[in-house]
């Protein structure tokens, strides 16, 4: 690869990362072969790229139905979530394996109520070594009360060493908690500004990666805006709430 291959590279994942912040409200994991679908969003809008996710899930893409069930899950503009939509999108992809469509379907199961379908398929999207899995099971672990704190953070530390920018974020959110302790819980509140700014800067550059890409249950708004803001950020928020 040359040094002009690399800046053309660096130049377009600014350009896609500066046009989803102008567009959207949360980051979305889009695949390094799919970023081409970013370029509607430049000519046409949202109504566009959903439009042409909505084309390649019909002839079977399994990341264009798992971004379309992501899309259903967030609140609708009633302020609804979809699961029922994101099932139907992406369960012949989970079933086959796909590891996307696995993690966006155990965040359906789970807002339909069915934990331990949801526990199940988020457990196979994180063998996959799917990072955003590895993260939100340790969040699922976090918050069973039926099981350890130790467990939540031996999973957290798996999202980490495997390279998830928002794990230590998490653990700082574990920390401050207190249920692991006081010690842990001042180390949580001293890392806790360091974690958020070294997010916010991977979001800030790269809002369409897997390292990333966690589901946004703090949401309450769609992912799309109807128009574009020229200056804008993916909001972090205050607690990361479980």
């Amino acid at each position: 690869m040359t040094a002009s291959d690399l800046g053309s590279g660096f130049t377009r994942r600014r350009s896609n990362a500066r046009l989803w912040r102008a567009y959207a409200t949360q980051p979305v994991y889009v695949p390094d072969e799919a970023r081409y679908i970013l370029r509607t969003l430049e000519t046409g809008g949202p109504d566009r790229l959903l439009a042409e996710l909505e084309r390649l899930s019909s002839i079977g893409s399994p990341w264009a139905s798992a971004m379309l069930g992501f899309v259903s899950l967030l609140p609708g503009p009633n302020g609804h979530r979809n699961p029922v939509r994101t099932l139907e999108l992406c369960r012949k992809h989970a079933d086959a394996g796909d590891p996307y469509a696995l993690f966006i379907c155990a965040w359906a199961h789970l807002y339909g109520g069915d934990h331990q379908r949801a526990v199940a398929m988020m457990k196979k999207a994180a063998k996959a070594a799917f990072l955003p899995a590895a993260l939100d099971l340790s969040t699922f672990a976090w918050n069973n009360s039926k099981t350890s704190p130790t467990v939540a953070l031996r999973l957290l530390r798996l999202a980490e060493q495997a390279g998830h920018k928002g794990a230590l974020v998490w653990r700082c959110v574990y920390y401050k908690s207190g249920r692991v302790g006081f010690a842990r819980q001042l180390i949580g509140y001293l890392l806790s500004p360091p974690a958020r700014l070294r997010y916010a800067l991977s979001l800030w550059t790269n809002p369409c990666s897997c390292r990333v890409f966690m589901f946004p249950t703090w949401a309450n708004v769609p992912l799309f805006r109807v128009k574009p803001r020229r200056w804008s950020g993916i909001r972090i928020p205050g607690s990361f709430g479980c």
